[in-house]
């Protein structure tokens, strides 16, 4: 009962509450509507003024804003063009410089071949009729009196077309030719009087012997100018070629057993090769580490030297088996150090000459400064303690000798010293020009004879043979190969010999030539440097196969000449097949093919083969051609 009541008063709160309310909420709407019309249009007069202007100046504020950000970004769109264009700008300029710094770089490399050019023309095309004249004589005088007398042959060079000089010039050549005729009648089938020589581009052909104006001329190249058939008789071109390689050895038969046998052999032979060249290889790292193996003043002392003796002769005949020499045929008896400290080892046709030599004694070497810097065989090579040399360079052969005969006196303090006294390899069918490094120290020298007596396969590596991979997979195809060594009774100099060592390696070399019954030649290595050159040129390699020892000491050429005439035979060799023919010569001297050009091309025919080759060219330069003008005529005819 009493939460009744509470409950119900509670209630009747409520609704005085709710109704008190509301009576204030009318009596506010009646005061407001009891306001006058114009307090409240005042009102609104007063807040409508400060309502626009906080708007206007919020919107002119962003407009400034919104202004300032479009300038900002102009300026910034400016200023990025403006750098833009800028660097454009700056690149271009560094690329126009760039571009004319290559263009001028260009430009000097152009000027410096041009005058390198000139300079190779001035040296090997000299000015066309004085120089010619001074160095060809009398043939030139020949062609160049006939080409002048008629006027419709267009013969002279645009520089000789001088109309003030062409008496003068007529008058020199007269003279030339009435000097080159006291010995146009040795000249054989080109007539007295009438031989010939090059034009305009004949100077070339006579570089050698322009050349060799300045030099003073050998009592024996005089009398072979006196005399030149009896020189041409002492320059009889050789019967065999050292350097060329035989083909014909293997039969077809004898390549179907090389392809069966080298399927099975090949793998093997190969592998153990490499791993024996491994093996040696790191041997000979370890004993060189912390020295210099390539030039070394004092022999290996201490544990290196036994370390590399015994290991460097088991791995040599193991490499020989590998090679297919089971069995080494060996005839007399090798020297000791005190009876010959120099190893003279002949013919020298392969790359493995040395390893029986090797696993016998292990003796010292001298060898091409290409073998001890190789990367890989490089220090396997420096383990045999070589004199290394470089055989063009004449300063490093002066250094071999010296060495050479520094080891060859030190009273057997070094290891016996063997030499390939040919220095290069050759197809065994003669031996070739012995080196006298090894001769000048006068001591005695032991010469020892190789043979290999493969009777289908020649494994000699030279110049026209095979490549050295194809010729090492044509050693390890076959089954069985053969190796006969020869030790010849030391040869001890006399005293002619010892003070010529020329003399002392021409007997050795008879001495080897008699046991292994070959002849002999005087092609040298120079004629493979030849060769070498002549390749690039388009021109046979045999082509370039002349012979240099005896050209040098009959003739008195050298390399540098000799080089310089390769050149110019290449550009008078048309189709670059070795040789050329009078048209050929004709068309080099830009001569129509006269009589007197026929007449030129046949002093370098000697041998009337009806073309000729380099050894003819560079043989009648300096026999036909040797100079008959006098300095005094030349310099007062054509100064």
């Amino acid at each position: 009962m009493a939460i009744t009541r509470s409950s119900a008063a509670s209630a009747a709160a409520g609704d005085a509450a709710t109704k008190k309310h509301a009576e204030q909420q009318q009596q506010q709407e009646h005061d407001r509507q009891q306001q006058p019309a114009g307090g409240r249009s005042g009102l609104r007069l007063r807040i409508a003024p400060v309502t626009g202007t906080a708007k206007s100046t919020h919107a002119a504020a962003q407009q400034d804003a919104a202004a300032a950000a479009a300038a900002q970004r102009e300026q910034s769109q400016d200023q990025l063009q403006l750098k833009r264009s800028s660097s454009s700008s700056q690149k271009g300029q560094a690329k126009k410089q760039k571009q004319q710094q290559q263009q001028q770089q260009r430009k000097t490399w152009r000027e410096r071949a041009r005058l390198r050019i000139e300079s190779r023309r001035a040296r090997l095309l000299p000015p066309p009729l004085s120089v010619r004249a001074k160095g060809f004589g009398g043939p030139l005088a020949s062609v160049y009196a006939s080409s002048i007398s008629s006027s419709s042959s267009p013969l002279l060079a645009p520089e000789d077309a001088d109309s003030k000089m062409l008496p003068q010039r007529e008058t020199a050549l007269d003279a030339a030719s009435t000097s080159a005729s006291s010995r146009g009648a040795g000249v054989g089938g080109a007539g007295a009087g009438t031989t010939t020589t090059t034009t305009g581009d004949a100077g070339a052909a006579g570089a050698a012997s322009t050349a060799s104006v300045s030099r003073p001329a050998q009592d024996e190249h005089r009398d072979a100018v006196a005399n030149p058939h009896k020189l041409m008789d002492q320059l009889k071109r050789p019967e065999i070629n050292p350097f060329d390689y035989d083909y014909r050895h293997a039969t077809v038969p004898q390549y179907i057993k090389m392809a069966v046998c080298g399927a099975i052999l090949i793998p093997v032979r190969l592998f153990g090769i490499i791993c024996v060249l491994v093996y040696t290889c790191i041997l000979s790292h370890i004993v060189f580490f912390g020295i210099d193996g390539t030039n070394l003043t004092e022999p290996l002392a201490g544990w290196r030297a036994p370390v590399l003796h015994w290991n460097f002769r088991i791995l040599a005949r193991i490499l020989l088996h590998f090679c297919g020499y089971y069995h080494i045929k060996t005839t007399g008896k090798l020297a000791t150090v005190q009876e010959a400290p120099i190893l003279c080892l002949a013919s020298h046709s392969t790359f493995y000459d040395f390893f029986h030599l090797v696993y016998k004694i292990f003796p010292s070497s001298v060898t091409r400064k290409e073998n001890v810097v190789a990367p890989v065989v490089g220090k396997i090579v420096c383990g045999s303690q070589p004199i290394h040399v470089d055989r063009i360079d004449p300063n490093s052969k002066r250094t071999c000798v010296e060495r050479i005969s520094n080891r060859a006196n030190s009273g057997g303090k070094w290891p016996q010293l063997f030499i390939f006294p040919e220095g290069t390899c050759t197809n065994r069918k003669a031996l070739i020009s012995f080196k006298s490094g090894a001769f000048i120290p006068g001591v005695p020298v032991q010469p020892i004879a190789l043979r290999y007596t493969n009777k289908h396969y020649d494994p000699c590596w030279v110049y026209g043979g095979p490549s050295v991979l194809r010729g090492l997979l044509f050693l390890l195809a076959q089954p069985v190969n053969y190796l006969e060594v020869q030790f010849l009774p030391p040869h001890v100099p006399t005293e002619e010999e010892q003070s010529s060592p020329a003399l002392f390696a021409n007997n050795v070399r008879n001495s080897l030539a008699a046991a292994l019954n070959v002849g002999v030649t005087e092609h040298s290595y120079e004629d493979v440097h030849l060769c070498e050159m002549a390749d690039p040129m388009g021109l046979p390699g045999v082509t370039a196969v002349v012979e240099f020892s005896r050209l040098q000491s009959v003739l008195g050429y050298d390399l540098a000449e000799l080089e310089e005439l390769v050149e110019v035979f290449s550009r008078i060799d048309r189709n670059h097949d070795g040789r050329f023919e009078a048209a050929d010569l004709a068309e080099f001297l830009r001569l129509p093919l006269t009589k007197e050009v026929q007449d030129l091309f046949r002093l370098f025919d000697y041998d009337s083969r009806g073309f000729v080759d380099l050894r003819d060219y560079v043989i009648g330069l300096r026999v036909w051609c040797e100079p008959t003008v006098s300095e005094a005529l030349i310099s007062k005819v054509f100064r």
